[in-house]
């Protein structure tokens, strides 16, 4: 991928701290032609984040903590090696047991993601990298949104908002993400349906693919078998889809979900549009894991992109890891992708007007 020669000012958060994440973000910062591309900001708890930064070989004098007023000022300081490390409020964190879910695992990693959302509105970070959180430590914490999505969701409701998820062949946005199946279907609307397709080829775009070609799935089995089997397709997939082909768009369906998946990984298309989390998660999942054994993850994980933000967020395609011996370099590798990306599209000239 190209890239400018301005650095992008790039956001960490460190995720579950018991987890997997602080890890992830160390490991990947420790490869030196990063800064070439980046300059990291780091957010979370500093103990943390600094032994993780030693168990991947980091020099310590490397991290500089500054506070989240001097991020634009030291953002933009000549091209170093420095990790900047903004620390967040993490109560408790230090009584805590390594490698296990609590609350105030919870409660840090919540504020480490609310100080990058912040800095991120403001302006002062083109791109933020999420790590893994833990949905239990969350819980236990009392938050009620455990996933990236719906924080974002919250913290930015004025913004239509969508997810991307890529293995960097099979791309899949969604109409809906973290709700129940049972509130889906009203999620289906011809707006929102146009919406996710035109937000979806934007970023195919800026991906470098000029004329995306868009296979939309169904939502009801057949997709609907001309109404017999359910209503959506009828009343918004089809015109959403009509609205989008007159926009100029190379938007063709709806097919039935048990078909549109097959056509993508044979190349009849450049970007899927699913109508739920599970009708895309499953096709991205099982091609990626063919090898993987019961219980452990030992594919190529993908990575996700929030559309429709003012600024760049990617993310691994992975809950919170506790225990990722196994798993390391899969995951390592995902985090690659997702700052890979993350790149990408804040230097694409699409995202550099905006700033």
């Amino acid at each position: 991928m190209a890239y400018t020669q301005c650095r992008v000012v790039m956001g960490f958060t460190m995720g579950e701290p018991h987890g997997i994440g602080p890890w992830l973000v160390m490991k990947a910062l420790s490869n030196p032609g990063l800064f070439q591309v980046v300059q990291p900001v780091v957010f979370g708890h500093e103990a943390t984040l600094r032994h993780a930064a030693e168990r991947v070989g980091i020099c310590p004098d490397r991290l500089v903590r500054i506070s989240p007023t001097d991020v634009a000022q030291q953002a933009r300081m000549p091209d170093d090696d420095r990790i900047l490390l903004v620390q967040t409020d993490c109560p408790g964190l230090d009584q805590t047991e390594d490698g296990q879910p609590s609350a105030e695992g919870g409660r840090a990693a919540f504020n480490s993601v609310r100080t990058a959302f912040e800095l991120a509105a403001s302006g002062h970070l083109e791109a933020l990298v999420t790590s893994p959180l833990s949905g239990v430590s969350l819980g236990m914490a009392g938050y009620p949104q455990r996933f990236h999505t719906n924080m974002l969701a919250e913290f930015f409701a004025e913004h239509q908002l969508c997810t991307l998820s890529t293995d960097g062949d099979l791309r899949v946005v969604f109409v809906s993400t973290h709700i129940p199946l049972e509130d889906a279907a009203a999620r289906i609307t011809e707006d929102r349906v146009l919406s996710v397709i035109c937000m979806g080829a934007a970023a195919c775009r800026r991906f470098g693919i000029v004329h995306p070609r868009i296979g939309v799935a169904g939502f009801n089995p057949h997709a609907g078998e001309g109404g017999i089997l359910g209503q959506q397709e009828r009343t918004a997939i089809n015109p959403a889809i009509e609205r989008a082909v007159a926009e100029g768009l190379d938007a063709r369906g709806p097919f039935a979900p048990d078909v549109v998946f097959a056509k993508a990984c044979s190349g009849a298309f450049d970007l899927v549009v699913a109508m739920y989390h599970d009708q895309g998660q499953i096709p991205l999942k099982m091609k990626n894991c063919s090898n993987a054994r019961f219980g452990s993850w030992c594919g190529a994980p993908g990575i996700n992109v929030t559309l429709g933000l003012p600024f760049v967020r990617t993310s691994v395609e992975f809950p919170a890891v506790f225990d990722a011996a196994e798993q390391a370099e899969a995951l390592h590798g995902a985090m690659c992708k997702a700052i890979e990306y993350a790149a990408l599209l804040a230097t694409s000239p699409l995202q550099r007007v905006r700033h």
